[in-house]
């Protein structure tokens, strides 16, 4: 294995770990989440499957976001 090779697999493998540090694991808070998500709604043309989709995020939104005063 060359000197040149050898290099520019430390180089890349350095470049990799960074990236993989800096864009490590995040979490969201729950009031984040209930700022930035936006119900979505469906037509009818749309696939039933994504209208399962849909409605399990919209769910999500409902119970984690949505305060009832009862």
């Amino acid at each position: 294995m060359s000197i040149q090779f050898q290099k520019v697999l430390k180089l890349g493998g350095i470049s990799i770990l960074t990236l993989m540090f800096v864009s490590g694991c995040k979490t969201v808070s729950l009031n984040n989440y209930c700022d930035l998500y936006e119900p979505v709604y469906s037509r009818d043309t749309d696939r039933q499957e994504l209208r399962d989709n849909i409605n399990r995020n919209n769910a999500v939104y409902l119970e984690l976001c949505i305060k009832d005063d009862e």
